[in-house]
């Protein structure tokens, strides 16, 4: 690790001078010692950045190339910080989906499952904001680790054009890694970022995608308009608090002190002695629960069919 290190500070150091001595061409552009400075730092910064990269690989570890680019002149920091965070997010929940096997409605992962995903930054780039972040990743024969599949089930999620596919992405690994894929994408819509990840081993980019601001806002509204909705009818013991046959409104309370208001049905009468305030029913209720992804919020709504006295 100690030579990744030094490897590192050597390349911030080479794309600092880099920086300064294009600020120097910019003002004296016919300067020809800058412009041989300037190519002997490039091909330094190339010589290191391939040495980083099979160090790396020798330790075992796999490198995320990701940088942002912005049509806007300014940069806050709150879109490279809101980015960088919920990618980590996302790759997290993603990861722990597939190492766990379960597909998961919330986000919550062990300890375990952060530090075996966890992004560390490595150093940064000259041009676009550039980042190089790094991860431990096994070396398995013949087939994927889970890290492998993580990172391309993420890569074809981003290519989603339909709820019917975010519908299936849910299933396979959970409403959480949809919903964390959604703030990724917010953010990147929000700010209007876009976005090129490499996902390097060594020398070889074994995935890789740009990802653009209007296919950020596309996946986004593709997202905020998938639900998934469950339907259960109820009987229960409750007592009559409001109703109204001509909003077709009600309130009932149960015995446990919870109370739902909702609408009554279609085919829903009074019964033949009416509704009395205060008095206990039997009532057949139908409870409807939507999910939302991008939200991740349960709605639960109530619709009454029939009230029978007790």
């Amino acid at each position: 690790m100690t030579d990744l290190l030094d490897l590192a500070d050597k390349l911030q150091d080479t794309n600092a001078a880099i920086a300064t001595m294009e600020r120097a061409l910019a003002t004296a552009p016919t300067s020809e010692g800058a412009g041989i400075a300037l190519r002997s730092l490039e091909h330094r910064r190339i010589v290191l950045e391939r040495e980083f990269a099979k160090e790396a690989n020798v330790q075992g570890i796999d490198i995320f190339r990701y940088s942002i680019a912005r049509d806007e002149p300014e940069f806050p920091v709150s879109a490279l910080a809101d980015a960088l965070k919920s990618f980590q997010s996302w790759l997290t929940v993603v990861f722990d989906a597939i190492k766990t096997k379960t597909a998961k409605r919330r986000a919550r992962v062990s300890a375990d499952i952060v530090a075996l995903s966890t992004l560390d930054f490595g150093y940064s780039y000259p041009g676009s904001r550039g980042f190089v972040l790094t991860v431990p990743n096994q070396r398995l024969l013949l087939i994927d680790s889970d890290l492998d599949q993580s990172v391309i089930r993420m890569f074809h999620m981003l290519q989603a054009t339909s709820s019917e596919e975010i519908l299936g992405y849910a299933r396979e690994v959970g409403v959480a890694a949809v919903n964390s894929m959604y703030q990724w994408v917010e953010n990147n819509s929000k700010y209007a970022l876009a976005t090129d990840i490499q996902w390097r081993r060594n020398d070889e980019i074994r995935q890789e995608i740009l990802f653009q601001a209007e296919e950020a806002l596309n996946l986004k509204n593709i997202i905020e308009r998938t639900s998934e909705e469950e339907q259960q009818t109820v009987s229960l013991v409750a007592t009559l608090q409001g109703g109204d046959i001509q909003t077709r409104s009600f309130h009932l309370s149960f015995p446990e002190g919870e109370d739902v208001r909702g609408r009554m049905g279609e085919t829903f009468s009074e019964p033949n002695e009416g509704l009395v305030l205060g008095s206990a029913y039997r009532a057949e209720l139908l409870k409807r629960t939507s999910l939302s992804y991008s939200t991740g919020e349960e709605d639960i709504s109530w619709v009454l069919q029939t009230l029978t006295p007790i």
